[in-house]
């Protein structure tokens, strides 16, 4: 499994099918930053709106893992 970030939007790529999907979507207003691929394939976590998140990729379920990071000044300087 591959992760392609293109245009600010998350792809996977399945190499043992050959197959591309789309699993985030880009919103202009709220870019994904640091994708990051678990060990063994099946999580990304990523950071968006200064929030860290992270996404079953089996399942397509993203959760929310940190809150009040912008409210509270924990705000990286990178930029998307």
């Amino acid at each position: 499994m591959v992760i392609v970030l293109s245009h600010k939007q998350i792809y996977v790529h399945d190499i043992s099918h050959s197959k591309t999907e789309l699993k985030l979507p880009s919103i202009p207003a709220s870019p994904i930053i640091d994708p990051h691929l678990s060990p063994d394939g099946s999580m990304l976590a990523y950071v968006r709106d200064c929030e860290l998140h992270v996404m079953n990729l089996l399942s397509d379920e993203s959760k929310q893992l940190t809150h009040g990071a912008k409210e509270n000044g924990f705000v990286s300087p990178v930029v998307g």
